[in-house]
């Protein structure tokens, strides 16, 4: 189709999140409410630990998961396969419908700062896709809350040789909470298109935790692209403590409320001859018909402009998060 297109496309900015949120689907989540480690969770999880020593990974009081300390140095770590998450998600990143997320807790239980992932130091990370369920080789994606010297932000990374050999993606490079053992909040998203990530944190207080799933809106840094390991299968996650050699019960770190969802993009199509900036030239429909989007700057909206629309305006159009503009 023929289209005469004088939409400033300079113009389009990709803008911050919007409060509207299409078709989200949870793919996996735990809440570790239960006796035992495995099964557990939605879809069932068969958890497979990796522990040095004696260290251990047990359920505590039926609400979270523990890593506790071992009599020798080591990275202990719990580990699952994301190919066990539900439909739409896809172990390999780009190839999502849309916009990844990833909420969960975390609690390091020591008061004196972290300090790497290494053995014989002590620190946490989260995988959140790995190319390895060994998580001290291969390659992917985490958080990790621990570094060589202070201060000791909480850092999202990419590792490309199990998680003692990362590089920053996105980190404030100051202490993101008020105590090193506070419980803490974590969201991370991550956009196919564009390959864009994103990191927000809550420190949560000394007393409890508190559900990471909705309110953690403190941005950490900027949107930044990253595509390294993003067309690769990364089919595990899993849970890490870097410990040295202790027996002392205090030496450990606790996981709760781990969610990933899926939340595919909407199509609206301008009608032709239409306006960009007239809602009700845009519909769910091929021709431009249907229901009309609430903004222009909803969330995970793919606006197709074709139909053989004669735009005629110049819109400066900031999009909503996950949201991108087709001409054809």
């Amino acid at each position: 189709a023929m289209i005469s297109l004088r939409v400033m496309m300079a113009m389009v900015m990709i803008g911050g999140v919007s409060g509207v949120s299409w078709g989200q689907t949870t793919v996996f989540v735990d809440d570790y409410n239960r006796a035992v480690l495995s099964p557990g969770g939605t879809p069932s999880m068969t958890y497979t630990p990796t522990l040095v020593g004696t260290s251990t990974a047990t359920i505590i009081s039926s609400s979270f998961l523990r890593i506790a300390n071992g009599t020798t140095n080591g990275v202990s770590y719990v580990t699952g396969s994301t190919t066990t998450f539900s439909s739409p998600y896809n172990s390999t990143l780009s190839s999502n419908t849309g916009l990844v997320t990833w909420t969960f807790n975390f609690k390091y239980n020591r008061t004196s700062d972290p300090a790497g992932i290494v053995s014989g130091s002590y620190g946490t990370a989260i995988a959140l896709a790995g190319s390895s369920a060994t998580l001290t080789t291969g390659t992917g994606y985490a958080i990790i809350y621990g570094n060589s010297s202070t201060p000791d932000p909480i850092r999202l990374v990419r590792y490309s040789n199990g998680l003692g050999t990362s590089t920053n993606i996105i980190t404030s490079g100051v202490s993101d909470i008020s105590a090193v053992n506070n419980y803490v909040s974590v969201r991370v998203t991550y956009n196919p298109t564009g390959n864009i990530w994103a990191l927000y944190i809550r420190d949560d207080g000394a007393s409890a935790w508190a559900d990471p799933a909705s309110g953690v809106t403190n941005q950490i840094g900027s949107n930044t692209v990253d595509n390294t390991y993003t067309s690769t299968a990364l089919n595990n996650f899993g849970f890490v403590w870097s410990h040295a050699a202790t027996a002392a019960a205090t030496k450990s770190d606790d996981f709760d409320n781990f969610k990933v969802t899926v939340t595919a993009s909407t199509n609206y199509f301008l009608k032709s001859g239409g306006l960009v900036s007239n809602l009700a030239d845009w519909g769910q429909n091929t021709d431009g018909t249907g229901t009309n989007p609430s903004g222009l700057g909803d969330a995970n909206i793919n606006w197709n402009i074709r139909n053989n629309a004669a735009v005629t305006n110049d819109v400066a159009w900031t999009l909503g998060s996950g949201s991108k503009v087709i001409v054809g």
